[in-house]
C-alpha cells in the first residue's frame, strides 16, 4: 500500500470514528431515557395501602388590574371538585400583595384588596397554592406559577 492510499484509510477511518462519535452524542443528548414519561392509562399503576387523592389548581398566564387602585377584579378558586382546603399568596415583582387562607372547595374570589397600588405597566407576578386536608390540616401538594400583571 503506497502512502496516498494508506493516508485515505486513515482519513476514512476518522470521519467513521467521529461520525459514530456525534451520533452515540446525539442519542445520549437527545433520546428519551425514560425521563419524560408515557401516556397514562393506570395499567401501570403500583397498589398502594392509601388511597390516591387529587387536587385540581386553576392556573392562569395573566391578569389586567387597574391602575392606582388597590380592589383588582379576579377570578381565583378552589375548584369544587377538591377535597382539600387552599391557601393562596400573590406576589407582583417579588413582593408579597394578597394572601387567603382556608378556602373550602367551591369557593373563591371574583375581587380582591391588594396591600399597595401599581402605575399602568407591565409586571411580573408569582401565585403560590398550598393544599391542606381539611380535617387534620396536613399539607397535602400545591403549586406556584408565574404570569403577567398588566395594568392599564
Amino acid at each position: 500500500m503506497n502512502n496516498k492510499s494508506w493516508f485515505v484509510v486513515k482519513v476514512i477511518v476518522c470521519v467513521v470514528v467521529i461520525a459514530l462519535l456525534m451520533f452515540g452524542l446525539t442519542l445520549r443528548l437527545c433520546g428519551d431515557h425514560g425521563t419524560r414519561g408515557v401516556v397514562w392509562d393506570n395499567t401501570g399503576a403500583v397498589d398502594t395501602e392509601f388511597p390516591a387523592t387529587y387536587v385540581s389548581i386553576a392556573g392562569f398566564d395573566r391578569v389586567a388590574f387597574t391602575p392606582m387602585e388597590t380592589t383588582q377584579k379576579v377570578s381565583i378558586y378552589n375548584p369544587k371538585n377538591n377535597t382539600c382546603m387552599m391557601s393562596f399568596t400573590m406576589y407582583i415583582e417579588g413582593e408579597e400583595v394578597w394572601a387567603a387562607d382556608d378556602i373550602q372547595a367551591g369557593h373563591g374570589f371574583t375581587e380582591i384588596k391588594l396591600s399597595k397600588v401599581y402605575e399602568t405597566g407591565n409586571y411580573s407576578g408569582l401565585m403560590e397554592i398550598k393544599c391542606y386536608d381539611p380535617d387534620s390540616g396536613k399539607r397535602m401538594n400545591g403549586a406556584s406559577f408565574k404570569f403577567n400583571v398588566i395594568v392599564r
